[in-house]
């Protein structure tokens, strides 16, 4: 068991690694959005179709437990993007 979970933790540290990485990359281009500027800032939601739906829903749940202070103070906000399915786009 030790072993899955060094190897788990090898990968988890690889992943943070990279995410850094690339965060230091973003910062250095000056280039970037400054979400503290923004207000409110908007987290666009899009179900999608097939599966996407629960997903969405679960995920847009959890977002909004995790960012309920921010909700309630009105400095995030949730839009609803209907209609992005693979159904509209090959049509």
């Amino acid at each position: 068991m030790n072993v899955q979970i060094e190897a788990a933790a090898e990968k988890f540290k690889a992943l943070l690694i990279e995410q850094l990485t690339r965060v230091e990359k973003m910062k250095a281009l000056k280039d970037f959005l400054d979400f503290t500027t923004l207000s409110p800032i908007v987290i666009g939601v899009a179900a999608g179709d097939g599966i996407g739906p629960a997903i969405t829903k679960e995920a847009r749940r959890i977002l909004a437990f995790l960012l309920a202070d921010e909700v309630k103070s009105g400095k995030v906000e949730f839009r609803v993007i209907d209609g992005l399915t693979i159904e509209n786009r090959a049509a």
